[in-house]
């Protein structure tokens, strides 16, 4: 797969992965859709393993990754990986990445195609529906969705700052409290989206395929305060702690 022009959606989260109930709801949405809808599995490339319903107690096992982080000598880290895919007609990729450690830090669920898969305007849609559902369940405290260039991805912290603003940036409950509902709502973007109680999207522009302009960019920041995100082009390693949530890390640890 060719990862040049690529859609990403990226969310993450402080919530406990070490859970096999969320780990089937998950496992289980990833087949509500049949032109999204995986066929193989595992924990690392290449996968092999047939992504079916009739092996979810085995997903869900791997996803727990319940032997290695039994057998792990340090009982103070666990972790896991899950990913699947599918080759045929519509190409999408899932990461699902999780750690329980003392040094906290977020779990990782990312969805990603070929921007040239989902240039059909229905496709699309139903990618950003099978995006919506994830966001329901999972309310991450950040996330985004816009087209990347993986080869050339910055490292994201987001006890530092948050990140470049892509086609949509999704701020759960922390940031919410942060920067306060309303002030996210009258942001000055295409449009608002309250997913949920707990998660608002902010959509900068209308087409996840047109630039978004560095004007836009800007009032964004300076309308929450330019102190809580990065500068463009400015890599996080630069950066002094800016204006962050109090993120609650127990889930986590």
């Amino acid at each position: 797969m060719s990862i040049a022009k690529t859609i990403v959606m990226s969310l993450y989260s402080t919530r406990d992965f070490e859970d096999s109930n969320l780990a089937e709801l998950l496992i289980q949405l990833m087949s509500k859709y049949p032109q999204f809808y995986p066929e193989l599995y595992g924990n690392s490339n290449p996968i092999k393993e047939g992504f079916s319903k009739e092996n979810m107690q085995n997903m869900i096992d791997l996803w727990m990754n319940t032997k290695l982080n039994g057998n792990s000598k340090d009982k103070r880290y666990k972790a896991g990986d899950f990913l699947a895919k599918r080759r045929k007609n519509c190409n999408i990729n899932y990461f699902i990445s999780w750690e329980k450690s003392q040094n906290a830090n977020f779990n990782l669920v990312s969805l990603y195609s070929e921007s040239t898969e989902l240039s059909n305007e229905k496709t699309f849609s139903e990618f950003m529906m099978l995006c919506i559902d994830f966001i329901e369940i999972i309310k991450p405290e950040f996330g985004e969705v816009g087209i990347s260039d993986l080869t050339k991805s910055q490292p994201i912290n987001l006890k530092i700052r948050c990140p470049e603003l892509k086609w949509m940036v999704i701020f759960g409950e922390p940031y919410i409290k942060m920067f306060g509902r309303q002030k996210l709502i009258s942001a000055p973007v295409y449009k608002t989206h309250n997913f949920t109680e707990h998660t608002i999207g902010l959509q900068l522009v209308e087409s996840i395929y047109s630039e978004v302009p560095k004007e836009t960019r800007y009032n964004v920041k300076k309308h929450l305060g330019e102190e809580a995100f990065v500068e463009e082009s400015k890599n996080i390693k630069r950066y002094k702690d800016g204006l962050i949530p109090d993120f609650n890390f127990t889930g986590v640890t």
